[in-house]
């Protein structure tokens, strides 16, 4: 429960609360309802894969292009529907509790049914694969930054683009720690920063 600071405590969304959750489904809401279940079941099929995109670099482009939607528009969608997919599962809800929560996260009815019938069919396959899933004994212990400012290649210009590089160093049972560099520019950063933020809510949603 959480307090609104007036003194009166207010029950947290199941999925948690945040601008772009609230955003991320209405783009859900805006995604044309017939391609809505297949498009649910493939990314439910996936769920325990967590290293595998449930669709291709291409797959993607025709859902964009068949959508008319934006990349980062349709990235946020599925990135959203599978993290309300792994809260139901790692949760344990039912069909009925599926369409309940999901309306109050802000899905429109019909959207939310999908969702239960989705999950009603797929669901206890869904949560038995992820209890079979390997877990590997990796951990990141220590992460370093900074911001690097780019000459722009242009000989017209001199425009700087400033860009932020990581440094993650992971530790593995039996192996010598390995270093994971990385590199963002400031749309890659946002991106990267708001897939963080559902883990996070997923975090909180389980802790």
């Amino acid at each position: 429960m959480a307090d609104g600071g007036d003194g009166v405590s207010r029950e947290e969304g199941f999925f948690g609360e945040s601008a772009n959750l609230k955003n991320a489904v209405s783009h859900i809401n805006e995604l044309p309802e017939s391609k809505l279940p297949k498009l649910l079941q493939k990314i439910v099929d996936k769920l325990h894969l967590p290293d595998v995109k449930p669709f291709s670099a291409d797959e993607e482009d025709a859902l964009c292009e068949a959508f008319g939607i934006e990349n980062a528009t349709l990235t946020s969608a599925l990135d959203t529907i599978s993290f309300i997919f792994e809260t139901i599962a790692y949760k344990q809800i039912g069909p009925k509790e599926v369409v309940q929560h999901t309306q109050k996260a802000g899905l429109g009815e019909s959207q939310a049914m999908i969702f239960g019938k989705v999950w009603a069919a797929l669901g206890p396959g869904a949560i038995q694969n992820l209890r079979d899933r390997s877990f590997y004994a990796r951990e990141a212990t220590d992460v370093s930054w900074r911001l690097n400012l780019l000459l722009s290649q242009s000989t017209q210009s001199k425009v700087k683009k400033p860009t932020a590089q990581f440094e993650v160093t992971v530790a593995s049972k039996g192996e010598k720690d390995a270093k994971v560099q990385m590199e963002f520019d400031h749309s890659e950063l946002f991106k990267f920063y708001t897939q963080l933020e559902i883990i996070q809510q997923q975090l909180d949603q389980l802790s």
